[in-house]
């Protein structure tokens, strides 16, 4: 018959609580961090955003998006050369191109088109244009990914340049324009991740360590 000698089973049982409580699941918890950076001038616009690398330190990078937005206004005037009154449209457009890391390509397209102008013999009408959109692009593969992963301080640059245009519609090539177009891009990238795994008791466990430091409650008062 085993003797239950308190001395000996109260510090046994306590130590057994102890360990069972020690004996924890390991969690990864998802995470994102994000990073912004905006440029504006006329266009066109020629710029290379430097952005934060992905800190491997924090966890596990499984997704990485980039988001380019951007927005111009075009202003000026749009004047009848001929010698009669013109029907005629005016339209501008900018189109921005970043360039992303293993020659990948994100693309974003804008445009603005006034509704049909009458314009008198060697009069003008003014024009106020604007547009604004965004475009982006997820990452999911291994390789890619480690090209945004880096130490604290590590950047990733990001090349951006717009490309843009006026378009006239009508007028029998007797309308001239006078715009000035000022626009704006706008990049963030967005790090989604599994945080460096934390440990934390299982319920179980959690259960097991009362019910062992009950038993040695109730046998410390035998």
């Amino acid at each position: 018959m085993v003797n239950f000698n308190k001395k000996t089973w109260y510090p046994l049982l306590l130590s057994m609580a102890a360990a069972n409580l020690m004996s924890m699941s390991k969690i990864a918890e998802a995470a994102t961090i994000s990073f912004n950076s905006s440029f504006s001038g006329p266009v066109e616009l020629s710029n290379t955003f430097s952005l934060p690398k992905f800190d491997s330190s924090l966890g596990t990078l499984i997704q990485t998006t980039v988001i380019l937005g951007g927005n111009f206004t075009s202003t000026g005037t749009a004047t009848n050369n001929a010698a009669s009154s013109q029907t005629a449209k005016v339209g501008t457009s900018v189109d921005y191109l970043l360039t992303l890391p293993g020659s990948n390509q994100l693309n974003l397209s804008l445009s603005a088109q006034t509704s049909f102008l009458s314009i008198a013999a060697g009069g003008s009408s003014s024009i106020n244009l604007l547009s604004s959109s965004t475009a982006n692009q997820m990452y999911t593969d291994v390789s890619t990914l480690a090209l945004f992963t880096g130490s604290v301080g590590d950047l990733i640059t990001l090349p951006l340049e717009t490309f843009s245009g006026v378009s006239i519609t009508g007028g029998g090539g007797n309308i001239s324009t006078n715009l000035t177009t000022q626009a704006t891009a706008n990049v963030t990238v967005t790090y989604d991740y599994n945080q460096a795994q934390q440990t934390v008791p299982e319920p179980s466990t959690i259960l097991s360590y009362f019910v062992l430091v009950g038993m040695g409650a109730v046998m410390k008062k035998k």
